[in-house]
């Protein structure tokens, strides 16, 4: 499954507002709260505390993270927007 995910800061707390099927056409705008098992959230906190780009290789596999245990993904990237 390839995804790709937007995060805006709402109250002091980030949320998905949306994200798109790659693969597919299908783009869903919902507003969830960003947790654990959405994503890489320890990449997530170093893109927003540095506001530089991250990828898999500096974030590799490890047990206590939900997300990259669950999916294993294969290329993960996190880009700042802004």
């Amino acid at each position: 499954m390839k995804l790709g995910k937007f995060l805006i800061l709402k109250k002091k707390d980030w949320y998905i507002e949306a994200f798109k099927n790659i693969e597919g056409e299908e783009i869903f705008l919902e507003s969830l709260p960003l947790h654990r098992d959405m994503l890489c959230v320890d990449m997530v906190n170093y893109v927003i505390r540095t506001g530089q780009p991250a990828n898999l290789e500096q974030f590799p596999v490890q047990p206590e993270n939900a997300y990259m245990t669950r999916f294993k993904p294969q290329s993960l990237i996190a880009i700042p927007a802004g």
